[in-house]
């Protein structure tokens, strides 16, 4: 059975070699356990010279085929479209059934056409769409918002099988009719697990430089940027002999920042460290001792996880599946920059508290060990797989 699975994602090609940083082939395994090949339908980047190392996405019985971007270039949006049709319609020809994860207009759009054909479509739904659009940062996002909303609640509605990243979050907004599952996006990895139980109580020595860190695409409004930088000043003015950073990683613009930075005096407080690999990411959550998550839209974020799996304290907003995840205690308003910064005070001032906080997101954490995961997963593929048959 040949499965066919689209996501806005895009997929970096090179040297008829295909590379992702968060959908490599071991991705693809889970669902090569029921089916016997796929295709990938996805957006793609062809680069001559991979400048990071990237992990590879290439692998038996996967095949990669480029869907032109239905979001960036309102001018080629309807040729795009047509062309994205006409091949995804092709690939349809091929397939017996298919997988979309949402929200993303590549999926969205094969979903549609693979209803058209009747063709067995399941869903993967790890976001709240309404949001994505409302913060897009452009009128036009904020105008599509409500759209977007009705036809995500409409698919969401008729699908056979929905699989959401959330517990509760995205079911109670996008309920199905249909079978429903649940298991996070996020598989954690405890092969260093002594190290860090021994690590949850370490102090902070006085005068050492107190890191605070974020994980997110700094040009992407929703993800909160401002309001981490906000909440910064606001300390530094409450605590103006703390030595401590913001450290950011993540692509992006950054010359708005950097003028934003530079007009406050806050160079020295403040560093951008870009794009990095998955073991300098590790590297890094150990040299911090507070993660913040000030986004104004998320489904399960993958960089909360993962940092109480390494018995990060965390402070982050109320929004999407996050609620779910820490310490209700440690939740603010999106935007709310004032709360944010008492919070991360709230911490770096209480000892007792930060350890306690550090020791029960580890625990928690220990809810996202592959095993766990993979037995949810691998029912809502085979069950799926059953329906086709039937």
């Amino acid at each position: 059975m040949r499965l066919l699975y689209a996501h806005d994602v895009r997929i970096i090609k090179n040297n008829q070699l295909y590379y992702s940083y968060t959908f490599d082939y071991s991705l693809w395994k889970r669902y090569l356990k029921e089916f016997e090949s796929m295709i990938v339908a996805s957006r793609q980047i062809e680069l001559d010279q991979l400048q990071h190392e990237v992990p590879l996405s290439s692998g038996e019985r996967v095949e990669f085929i480029e869907i032109p971007s239905l979001n960036n270039n309102f001018s080629k949006y309807f040729w795009n479209r047509n062309r994205g049709k006409k091949i995804i319609n092709d690939i349809l020809n091929k397939v017996d059934c298919v997988i979309v994860r949402l929200p993303s207009s590549v999926g969205l759009l094969t979903y549609q056409l693979a209803k058209k054909k009747n063709i067995p479509v399941a869903v993967e739904l790890v976001g709240f769409p309404n949001d994505a659009f409302r913060y897009h940062g452009s009128l036009l996002g904020k105008m599509y918002a409500p759209l977007a909303t009705f036809k995500y609640k409409r698919v969401l509605k008729n699908a056979t099988h929905a699989i959401y990243v959330t517990e509760y979050a995205l079911q109670k907004k996008f309920p199905t009719l249909g079978f429903t599952y649940s298991a996070s996006n996020v598989v954690i990895n405890r092969e260093y697990q002594n190290r860090y139980l021994d690590s949850l109580d370490k102090r902070i020595p006085e005068r050492e430089e107190i890191k605070i860190g974020l994980i997110g695409q700094v040009d992407i409004y929703y993800k909160g940027v401002d309001t981490a930088l906000l909440a910064l000043k606001r300390i530094i003015k409450k605590m103006p002999n703390l030595n401590i950073k913001l450290e950011i990683i993540g692509g992006g613009d950054l010359s708005k920042w950097k003028q934003w930075i530079e007009n406050n005096k806050m160079k020295n407080n403040v560093t951008f460290l870009g794009k990095l690999t998955k073991n300098e990411i590790d590297k890094w959550f150990e040299s911090i001792y507070i993660y913040i998550q000030p986004s104004r839209t998320e489904g399960l974020p993958r960089s909360v996880i993962e940092a109480m799996n390494f018995g990060l304290p965390i402070v982050a907003t109320n929004v999407g599946g996050i609620p779910e995840l820490i310490d209700s205690r440690f939740l603010h308003n999106s935007g709310d920059y004032k709360a944010l910064a008492t919070l991360i005070l709230d911490l770096l001032n209480n000892e007792d508290l930060r350890i306690d906080q550090s020791k029960r997101n580890y625990n928690r954490a220990g809810e996202f060990m592959v095993d766990h995961l993979d037995r949810k997963r691998n029912d809502f593929y085979h069950d799926f797989k059953e329906f086709i048959k039937k």
